[in-house]
């Protein structure tokens, strides 16, 4: 004969229920942040861009000065997207470098370097599609505009490189404690 095993008795249940539950009440002595929507989290804003930035798709059979004229002239406004949105961010992330991790300015900050970081897609899209044409040409053994291409892969690099750092310099500030 098996003897099939089951849960302990309802009575054992209901004790073991009864100390469970304790945990997921919040006490006054937590040092844990209350799981509770904050006033903050109810405000999203869009992630505003600038026109430029949307005007990086050039035609796959454009010359390649058409290429290279529309590629500077978005990621610029790429970069100017980026740099508009930069002062907000830093006086958000001042304003919870004091703070403690978990409140309202902290996670405004959060919210607001997420939003900048967003910001950086546009040239890294100009920039990758940039790098692609270089190599397709490279070993296509197509030498025509490669000094151009390589002029201006090197500047999205180092305009790459300074919103890179200007974000993870803004994280270290808010890093959790």
């Amino acid at each position: 004969m098996t003897r099939r095993a089951s849960f302990p008795r309802p009575a054992l249940q209901a004790a073991l229920l009864a100390m469970l539950l304790p945990g997921c009440a919040r006490g006054g002595g937590s040092d844990f942040p209350s799981l509770a929507r904050r006033p903050v989290e109810g405000v999203m804003t869009a992630v505003q861009t600038e026109p430029a930035a949307a005007a990086a798709t050039v035609p796959a059979g454009a010359p390649l000065q058409e290429k290279l004229t529309a590629w500077g002239a978005a990621s610029i406004g790429a970069d100017r997207a980026f740099q508009a949105a930069l002062p907000d961010v830093e006086a958000r992330v001042a304003a919870a470098s004091s703070a403690p991790s978990g409140s309202d300015d902290w996670f405004a900050a959060h919210q607001a370097l997420a939003r900048l970081d967003v910001l950086r897609g546009p040239l890294s899209r100009i920039w990758g599609d940039v790098d692609a044409l270089f190599v397709d040409r490279t070993v296509a053994g197509d030498p025509e505009g490669a000094d151009a291409l390589a002029a201006l892969h090197a500047q999205l690099a180092v305009t790459a490189a300074a919103q890179i750092a200007a974000v993870e310099r803004l994280a270290a500030r808010i890093a959790p404690r």
